[in-house]
């Protein structure tokens, strides 16, 4: 990226924090490897976190960890359900863990509220994935 435009973006992001605004982090929209919103396409998963957990752990330029993992949680997932009918999740509870919700979870080595460059490497720090109910990887005996 030019460096105009990351002067431009580093200054744009602290406004909108300044001005509690709500970001949405790491849209599947443009990622090449979702098929239709949301819905990830076979064998995929992996690649998909590798990219977004690279770019999440770019986000602790602006943002604590904590307020990072939220945004791309919670805050997604609150985004998301302003679609309405076009939410493709209208079953359960999106962005929270709770008895009915979707299944997508991540169990990491280590604390990414107090190291958010965990997230970064899926292969050396990630223990389980499991995406829509199912385990996609786990290293827990």
């Amino acid at each position: 990226m030019p460096s105009i435009l990351r002067k431009l973006l580093n200054k744009n992001i602290i406004k909108l924090k300044r001005l509690s605004a709500k970001l949405l982090a790491l849209s599947g929209n443009r990622n090449p490897y979702f098929g239709k919103l949301g819905v990830v396409e076979e064998g995929a998963l992996a690649d998909i976190l590798l990219i977004n957990g690279k770019q999440l752990a770019k986000f602790g330029r602006w943002f604590s960890p904590f307020e990072t993992l939220k945004m791309a949680t919670h805050d997604n997932a609150e985004l998301l359900k302003m679609c309405g009918p076009r939410d493709p999740h209208q079953e359960g509870a999106l962005g929270v863990i709770e008895e009915g919700a979707y299944a997508d979870l991540i169990l990491v080595n280590g604390n990414p509220l107090e190291n958010l460059d965990l997230v970064a490497d899926l292969d050396k720090n990630f223990a389980v994935i499991m995406k829509d109910g199912k385990i996609y990887k786990s290293t827990v005996r």
